[in-house]
This record gives structure tokens, C-alpha cells and sequence, in this order.
């Protein structure tokens, strides 16, 4: 009964009720526009956040009204919601900044240790200081699927799978070094990440998954590393490679007939 009664003083109250409907329009006017095809990248991912907080802002903001009003006795005037406005949206954007990124590690799930080819190691930090750009740490992930992926964080890292290590020549995993260097660079692991975000608290990866972007980012770290280099040869004998593990990884599971 006191839930319903919580519920009943919440949807009864014209100021809670003009708040949901501000998020939703929040929600909706974000969404429409990431959809426009000459909104910018960067206003893109921004966009993201903005939609997402605005999703969970309602239901954090209900959770806190019924704690005040089991509280206080005067949540329903004017500065008690104010006051409890910022406390929630303060609390929502915790969650869309701190909640995410602990599930998209953990999502990784996999055990990680410093880079020990000092060759590698040496090159990454010798190429990230010829670019302008922090050097990266470097992470050896025991796996034996060939991947490599990086983040572009407060501390910037690269992580390569022994996989991609035992199959790739030093030279091409220079290349997809040179490649995830120029991703840090651009910024596009936050795009990535972005993406997963959206994916997991909001609508918005059914209209828009930023592949087109990505495609892109890729095929620019995909010339950087061919310009860096001299050649194509490495990095696309690289990405031959692991296309050609992927294949037949997918016979042995039977997933190719």
C-alpha cells in the first residue's frame, strides 16, 4: 500500500509530472538529433550521454521522491524539489559515467599483463611520441583469438592477444600497433565505447550504431599505418590473416558449411 500510495502522490503531482515529461522530450529531441545525417561526430557521441540520462534520469529521480516523501514532509513544495532535482541528476550522470564503463571491462573478461617484447614496447612509445599523443600502455591478453583493441581514457592502452602475436610477423603487428595508435589519437575507442553504452541503456542503438563512423575511423588508422609504413603490404596481410583465422574458426565450430 505504501508503494501505491508513493506512486499515486508522484503521478498526482503536476511538477513531477511536467519533469518526466521534460526528460522524455530531453530523450527524444537527442535521439532525433544523432539521426541527422549533418550533425558532427564528436556533438554525435556527445548526444549519447544526453540521451541516456535523460532515460534513466525519470526512474532515479522516482526513486529518490519516495525516499523524501517517507522522509519529509514538505518534498512536494517548489525548493525541496529543486534541491532534489540536482541531487538526482547529479546521481544519474554517476551512473552513465561510472556504471558503463564497469560493465564494458568487465564484458571483456579476460586477464591482462604488461607487454613484455621490448621491441614492441619501445615502438609503440617512440611512435606515440613522434604523433603528439601520450604514450600508451601496452597489454598482452592471454588469448589465443588474434585481437587487438584499445582505450583512449584518462590513461591511454593498447591490448593484444598472444593470438595475434604468434600469428602475425613483427612487422604487421607493428602495423595494427601503428593502427590502434591513430584510433587513440582520433579518439575512436570513446566512439566505440559510446556505442556499447548506448547498447546497453538506451533505444538509440536501434537507429543508429555509429558503423558508418567507425567504418571510417578505420580505414583512415588502416592509412595512417600504410603511410607510416611505406607500404600496405603489413597491415593488410595482417588483417588477411586474422580474417583467415576467423574462417576457419567458424568451420571448426561449424559455423561455415
Amino acid at each position: 500500500m505504501v508503494c501505491n500510495e508513493c506512486a499515486f502522490s508522484f503521478f498526482n503531482d503536476p511538477l513531477m509530472i511536467g519533469i518526466v515529461l521534460a526528460s522524455v522530450a530531453v530523450a527524444a529531441a537527442s535521439l532525433f538529433m544523432m539521426l541527422r545525417k549533418s550533425t558532427p561526430l564528436n556533438m554525435r557521441v556527445l548526444l549519447v550521454y544526453v540521451n541516456v540520462f535523460a532515460i534513466l534520469f525519470p526512474f532515479v529521480y522516482y526513486l529518490f521522491f519516495n525516499g523524501c516523501k517517507a522522509l519529509f514532509s514538505g518534498c512536494s513544495s517548489l525548493m525541496p524539489t529543486l534541491y532534489l532535482l540536482g541531487i538526482t541528476g547529479m546521481l544519474s550522470a554517476i551512473i552513465g559515467s561510472l556504471a558503463a564503463p564497469v560493465l564494458f571491462v568487465y564484458s571483456k573478461s579476460f586477464s591482462a599483463r604488461p607487454l613484455e617484447d621490448r621491441h614492441l614496447a619501445g615502438f609503440v612509445s617512440s611512435e606515440a611520441e613522434r604523433m603528439g599523443i601520450k604514450p600508451p600502455a601496452v597489454y598482452l591478453v592471454d588469448q589465443s583469438r588474434p585481437v587487438a583493441f584499445s582505450f583512449s581514457s584518462i590513461r591511454p592502452a593498447i591490448f593484444l592477444s598472444v593470438g595475434l602475436l604468434d600469428l602475425l610477423k613483427r612487422r604487421e603487428s607493428e602495423a595494427v600497433l601503428l593502427h590502434e595508435l591513430m584510433h587513440i589519437k582520433r579518439g575512436a575507442p570513446f566512439v566505440k565505447f559510446s556505442a556499447f553504452f548506448a547498447r546497453l541503456f538506451s533505444p538509440v542503438s536501434l537507429f543508429t550504431s555509429f558503423r558508418h563512423e567507425l567504418s571510417e575511423e578505420e580505414a583512415m588508422a588502416d592509412e595512417f599505418a600504410a603511410r607510416r609504413q611505406g607500404t600496405r603490404s603489413y597491415i593488410d596481410s595482417a588483417k588477411a590473416s586474422v580474417d583467415e583465422y576467423s574462417y576457419f574458426e567458424n568451420i571448426l565450430k561449424g559455423g561455415v558449411k
